[in-house]
C-alpha cells in the first residue's frame, strides 16, 4: 500500500477549510485516511498552517510522498530546511542558527511579496486613471464630431423636405393663388429694449471670448448651431404651414364663390319677372285709363250736341215774361 500526504477538503461551500492527511493513493480526496497531520487555512491572510512536525517525519522516514501542495507547506513552515541539515549532519546548535537566519529571510520575502502586491495594485488604479483621463479628453471630441454629423444630417433632412413640400404645394396650389413670403429689412425691425438676463448673457460670451477656446467650448458651439438649425427648420416648416392654409383658405373662397353665383342668377331671374309683371300693370291701367276718358270725352261731347236746343227754348221764356 502507497501511502501519500494530501489534502482533504473540509468546511462549507464557497469556504474551504483543509486537513493535512496520510491516505492510501488509492481512496479519493474527501475518502478513508490513516492519520490526521494538521491543518490548513487559506481564507486567513497570512495563510493559518498547523502541522505536527514529529508525525510528519514518521510518514516521511517511512516513504510517504506528499503531494504538491503538502510538499510547499511543508517548505514555507521549515521542515523540509530542517530535515535537510539533520540529513547533512549539522550539530543541533547550528540548525538553530540557521532556522532563525531562515525565518528573518522568511520574513523579509513576506515583505518584499506584499509591497510588490502593493505596487502592481498602485500601477493598475494609475493605468485606470489614465484611461479615464484619455476618455474624459476624447469624449469632447467625440461629442463635437457627432454634433457635426447630426447636423449635416438634420440639414439634408431639412433640405429633402422642404423641397417635396414645395413641389406639393406648387402641384396643388394654382398659379393665382401662390403667395411668396415677404422678408422685413433689418433696418425696419423694431429694437427692443436689452433686458438682465440678455446683459448677463453679453457678459459671459465676452468672458468666453476672451478665455482660449477649449474642447467644451467647441462642444458647446455645436450644440448651439444644431439648435439653431432646429430652430430655423420650425420656423420654415411653420411658414410652409401657413401657405398651404393659405391657399386652402382661397381655394375654399373660390369654390363659395362658384356655388354662390347660381343662386344670384335666380335672384336676379325673379326680380326681372317682377319688374316685368310691374309693368305690366302699369300699361293695363294706363289702358283703361285712357278709355275711362275717352268716355267721358264721348259723353261731354254729347252734352253739347243736346245743349243748342235748349238755349233757343229758353231765350223765348224771358221774352215772354216781360209781356206779362
Amino acid at each position: 500500500m502507497a501511502v501519500r500526504l494530501r489534502l482533504r477538503r473540509m468546511g462549507r461551500k464557497k469556504r474551504p477549510f483543509y486537513r493535512i492527511v496520510a491516505a492510501d493513493q488509492r481512496a479519493s480526496r474527501d475518502g478513508r485516511f490513516i492519520e490526521i497531520l494538521g491543518s490548513y487555512d487559506p481564507l486567513v491572510k497570512p495563510h493559518k498552517t498547523e502541522i505536527d512536525e514529529d508525525r510528519i517525519n514518521y510518514w516521511l522516514d517511512n516513504g510517504a510522498q506528499p503531494s504538491n501542495t503538502v510538499r510547499n507547506l511543508l517548505q514555507n513552515s521549515g521542515i523540509l530546511f530542517k530535515r535537510h541539515l539533520l540529513s547533512i549532519g549539522t550539530a543541533e546548535e547550528k540548525i538553530v542558527e540557521e532556522m532563525k537566519k531562515w525565518e528573518i529571510l522568511q520574513t523579509e520575502r513576506i515583505k518584499r511579496k506584499e509591497t510588490a502586491e502593493l505596487q502592481a495594485k498602485q500601477e493598475k488604479a494609475a493605468a485606470r486613471a489614465k484611461k479615464a483621463d484619455e476618455a474624459a479628453l476624447a469624449a469632447p471630441e467625440a461629442e463635437t464630431k457627432a454634433a457635426e454629423t447630426a447636423t449635416e444630417s438634420l440639414e439634408k433632412e431639412s433640405e429633402v423636405e422642404i423641397t417635396e413640400t414645395v413641389k406639393e404645394i406648387a402641384e396643388k396650389a394654382p398659379v393665382e393663388n401662390r403667395t411668396e413670403v415677404e422678408t422685413v429689412p433689418e433696418e425696419d425691425r423694431s429694437v427692443q429694449p436689452v433686458t438682465e438676463s440678455e446683459s448677463v448673457e453679453e457678459d459671459k460670451k465676452a468672458e468666453s471670448e476672451k478665455r482660449p477656446e477649449t474642447k467644451k467650448d467647441h462642444a458647446e458651439k455645436a450644440l448651439e448651431e444644431k439648435s439653431e438649425t432646429a430652430d430655423t427648420v420650425k420656423i420654415d416648416q411653420k411658414a410652409e404651414k401657413e401657405k398651404k392654409s393659405e391657399t386652402k383658405k382661397d381655394l375654399e373662397e373660390k369654390a363659395d364663390s362658384v356655388e354662390t353665383a347660381p343662386e344670384e342668377k335666380s335672384k336676379t331671374d325673379d326680380t326681372v319677372k317682377i319688374d316685368q309683371k310691374a309693368e305690366k300693370a302699369k300699361k293695363s291701367e294706363t289702358k283703361k285709363d285712357l278709355e275711362e276718358k275717352s268716355d267721358s270725352v264721348e259723353a261731354t261731347q254729347e252734352e253739347t250736341a243736346e245743349t243748342p236746343d235748349n238755349a233757343e227754348v229758353e231765350p223765348e221764356a224771358k221774352t215772354k215774361d216781360p209781356e206779362k
